[in-house]
């Protein structure tokens, strides 16, 4: 499948592991050390089976997912799903290393519902570079569609001149956003996102489609569970202009089945009965094993 070094030997579908129902195919463009230089792409691949080896001395794994999503078997470590309990209370207030712009929830009350495009590649926006940062400021444009970009100031070199002046009728640039207000307000109908996984399960809770650009690690993995198998996002092939008008095009396409199945996964993942008695099941299990 890899060589010693973690490079593929083949690329394309892994064939070699087995998936169960409801998860996608693994390919080898969804493993997540296969970023930068030969070198780089080594040294990340000691990290993961380093951090494998790690994990598999440990007794349990508390995952900030939900029992749907992963199958659970007997083997140690044992993963205990307990998203539900972090994620429930969308409302509540986060700790946050950088200061947060508040302004642009005023800027949304003066959007139409369902128009305004959020884009945030989260903390972490350096893969995408400063060529990117142009392609991606002259897509958005492009698009005449409304929009909140989460770009803080040490990447907006790769801003176009006089942008600010271009945008300032239909766009709003921010340092540091509110992440899950603008999801929830109903002025915001799509998330441009880098599919991290805390962004992703913030997506499906507050229920908006997803236009996927990932970028590093496990991002791959979550887009390919967001456009194969939920079907609630598309993926962009790129942020040149074309990529992103046609992934908007793809994206309002099939909007009416996308809004469907993403009130169904937040129904089925975020619902409080069923896997919030599992995720506190597992909580407590914990703690059992710990006194114990």
């Amino acid at each position: 499948m890899v060589s010693d070094n973690g490079l593929p030997l083949q690329e394309g579908p892994i064939h070699s592991l087995s998936h169960a129902p409801g998860q996608p195919k693994i390919c080898t463009e969804h493993l997540p050390w296969l970023i930068g230089s030969p070198s780089t792409r080594t040294a990340r691949f000691k990290f993961w089976i380093n951090t494998l080896n790690r994990s598999s001395k440990l007794d349990h794994i508390l995952a900030n997912t939900f029992p749907d999503i992963d199958n659970n078997n007997n083997d140690l470590p044992r993963i205990l799903p307990i998203g539900h309990l972090i994620n429930f209370h969308v409302t509540s207030k986060k700790a946050n290393f950088f200061e947060e712009d508040f302004s642009c929830l005023e800027w949304l009350d003066n959007q139409l519902k369902g128009s305004v495009v959020y884009v945030s590649f989260g903390s972490w926006v350096s893969p995408i570079g400063e060529a990117k940062v142009k392609s991606l400021a002259m897509a958005l444009k492009a698009t005449r569609r409304p929009f909140i970009w989460v770009l803080g100031e040490s990447w907006r070199d790769g801003l176009p001149g006089r942008y600010f002046d271009e945008i300032k009728e239909r766009g709003k640039i921010v340092s540091w956003a509110p992440q899950m207000e603008i999801l929830q307000h109903e002025a915001v109908g799509f998330y441009l996102t880098h599919c991290g996984w805390n962004s992703t399960v913030e997506a499906i809770q507050c229920r908006k489609s997803m236009l996927c650009f990932p970028v590093a690690g496990d991002q791959f993995l979550n887009c390919a569970y967001i456009v194969n198998t939920w079907r609630i996002g598309v993926r962009l092939n790129g942020l040149e202009e074309h990529d992103v008008v046609e992934g908007f095009a793809n994206l309002t396409m099939d909007l009416d089945g996308m809004n469907q199945r993403i009130m169904a996964l937040n129904d089925r993942f975020m619902g409080f009965s069923a896997n919030c008695y599992k995720s506190m099941n597992n909580l407590k299990a914990f703690i059992h094993d710990l006194k114990h």
